[in-house]
């Protein structure tokens, strides 16, 4: 019986503590709720990037837009004005996401909208595009560094294709030529 009653009472204490304390773990757990996030000016391409292009990519729905919203995302980087917008057609919509879903390299295209976007509603033609490197690319990113330095370090263009070719070759154990 006794106990019985010392573990009712050291039962009841846990619990009581754990009832005290799990307000304050619960409010230090609450998820920050991110600032409101509207379209401004500066998220719009600030350079016409595209004079600087070949004007025969600029097909169907790869407008001049799309690609100075695209450069001017990679420019902006992670800052407060990244990603940056741009108007699409609804009827191009999708043709223009399955277009960003292809341009992959290290960096990833995707189509972009905050968490927190105030006022998505009156912006339902707007189009922002995000580019970011995937996790499991940066080890290899890291890992080649070396050779796109050194290769960027050669006079000639012919030196940085021999260079990569021996430089593949040596990864693969193949001798050099």
């Amino acid at each position: 019986m006794k106990n019985r009653k010392t573990l009712s009472l050291l039962l009841a204490g846990t619990m009581a503590a754990a009832l005290l304390t799990t307000p304050a773990q619960a409010a230090e757990q609450q998820p920050q709720t991110p600032a409101p996030y509207a379209i401004s000016a500066d998220h719009w391409s600030r350079e016409d990037f595209s004079q600087a292009a070949s004007p025969e990519v600029f097909t169907g729905v790869y407008s001049r837009e799309l690609y100075n919203a695209i450069r001017q995302t990679m420019l902006d980087g992670a800052s407060d004005t990244s990603p940056a917008y741009t108007m699409v057609d609804k009827e191009d919509y999708s043709a223009v996401k399955k277009l960003v879903g292809r341009m992959e390299g290290v960096l990833r295209y995707e189509h972009h909208v905050p968490q927190n976007f105030t006022d998505y509603w009156r912006h339902l033609d707007y189009f922002a595009v995000s580019a970011e490197m995937p996790e499991n690319y940066q080890t290899p990113l890291d890992f080649v560094q070396p050779a796109l330095d050194h290769a960027g370090e050669l006079a000639t263009d012919r030196e940085r294709v021999e260079y990569f070719n021996d430089y593949i070759r040596t990864l693969l154990g193949w001798p050099k030529r």
